[in-house]
C-alpha cells in the first residue's frame, strides 16, 4: 500500500540527509516520523515513550518509531509491508496483542498467545495453564472483562497442553486449532423452544460465525460488537418483520431475552424463514466490512 500523502519531510528521511554509500531505496525498513505532530509521548507510560519516541540523528528533536515496516518506491511514496510487532486493529482501535497476553498470563496461564481468526477477526487466546490452575473459557473472560476494554476482550479460549512449535523452536501459527464448542464461553446448550428462538440462533450463527447457539448464550460472550449487532439487527427485521432498536442487543444480551423483546413487538415467524440464512448474506451484508489485519491495515 503506498501512502503518498506522507511528505518526506514528515518521515525519518528528509531531503537533506545524505545516503551512505550501501542504501538502495527499495531497501524495507521501520517507518520513523518527526515533526510537529509528534506528541510528546504516552500518558504515564514512561518504559513505553522511551522505546517510541528516540533522539532525531538527523536534526534536534524526537523521532517516534511507527512500528511500520515501509520502503521508498522510485516514484518518490512510501510503501507500507506491513507490522513489525504484534499490533493489529480491531473494530477502528489498535490493539497490542502482547497487552492481552500479559492480562492473561496474570490469570493463571503458563504461556498463551492470542491472534485474530479468519475474516470474521474475533480474537482467539490459545492457553497452557499454569499447574494448580483450574481455568475455562468463562473464567478467563470474565477475568479479562475486568481488566480490558470491551473489545480487546478475546472472543474464543482454546485450551492446549503446550504452545505448537516449529523445528526453529518458534511459534507455529499454522498448527493452532480452530475453537471449538468448548472454546466459547458460554453456559451449557439449551435447545430452542420455539420458532422465533430458533430463528434467532440461526441468525446468531451466521453473523457471528459459530456453528452452535442455544437460547441461554450472550451475544457479548460469544464475540459479538457493534458490527455485528447492526448485521443482527437487520437479519431480525427481515426475518421477523420488526424494526428491534440496535440497543436491544445489549439490554437483551441471550437470546431467549432477545426472542422476547421480538414477541412483545409483534414479530411474525413465519414472515421471512429464509432470511439470516448463508445464501441472504449477500443482500443483507453492510457496505464496508471491518476486520482486523496482523499488519494493522
Amino acid at each position: 500500500m503506498a501512502m503518498s500523502s506522507v511528505s518526506r519531510s514528515a518521515t525519518s528521511a528528509p531531503t537533506s540527509w545524505t545516503a551512505p554509500a550501501n542504501w538502495c531505496r527499495s531497501t524495507a525498513g521501520e517507518l520513523y516520523v518527526s515533526g510537529a505532530g509528534v506528541a510528546r509521548g504516552y500518558l504515564a507510560r514512561g518504559g513505553l515513550t522511551a522505546s517510541r519516541f528516540v533522539p532525531d540523528p538527523f536534526e534536534a528533536g524526537r523521532l517516534y518509531r511507527t512500528g511500520d515496516a515501509a520502503r521508498w518506491q522510485d516514484s518518490g511514496e512510501l510503501e507500507f509491508l506491513g507490522r513489525l510487532d504484534g499490533q493489529i486493529k480491531v473494530r477502528g482501535f489498535r490493539v497490542e496483542l502482547a497487552e492481552i497476553e500479559q492480562v492473561l498470563r496474570g490469570l493463571g496461564l503458563l504461556d498463551v498467545v492470542v491472534r485474530p481468526q479468519g475474516e470474521s477477526g474475533r480474537l482467539v487466546a490459545y492457553a497452557v495453564q499454569a499447574a494448580g490452575h483450574a481455568l475455562d473459557a468463562r473464567s478467563l473472560r470474565r477475568g479479562c472483562e475486568a481488566l480490558l476494554p470491551d473489545y480487546m476482550v478475546p472472543a474464543a479460549y482454546v485450551m492446549l497442553d503446550e504452545l505448537p512449535l516449529t523445528v526453529n523452536g518458534k511459534l507455529n501459527i499454522a498448527a493452532l486449532p480452530p475453537p471449538d464448542d468448548k472454546a466459547l464461553p458460554t453456559t451449557s446448550f439449551v435447545a430452542p423452544r420455539n420458532a422465533i428462538e430458533e430463528g434467532l440462533c440461526a441468525i446468531w450463527r451466521t453473523v457471528l460465525q459459530v456453528e452452535r447457539v442455544g437460547i441461554e448464550d450472550s451475544f457479548l460472550a460469544l464475540g459479538g460488537h457493534s458490527l455485528q449487532a447492526t448485521q443482527l439487527v437487520s437479519r431480525t427485521r427481515q426475518r421477523f418483520g420488526v424494526d428491534l432498536p440496535l440497543r436491544a442487543v445489549f439490554e437483551t444480551a441471550t437470546v431467549a431475552q432477545l426472542a422476547q423483546r421480538i414477541a412483545d413487538l409483534g414479530g411474525n415467524a413465519a414472515a421471512n424463514p429464509d432470511a439470516g440464512s448463508p445464501g441472504t448474506e449477500e443482500r443483507v451484508r453492510p457496505r464496508r466490512r471491518q476486520r482486523a489485519t496482523l499488519d494493522g491495515r
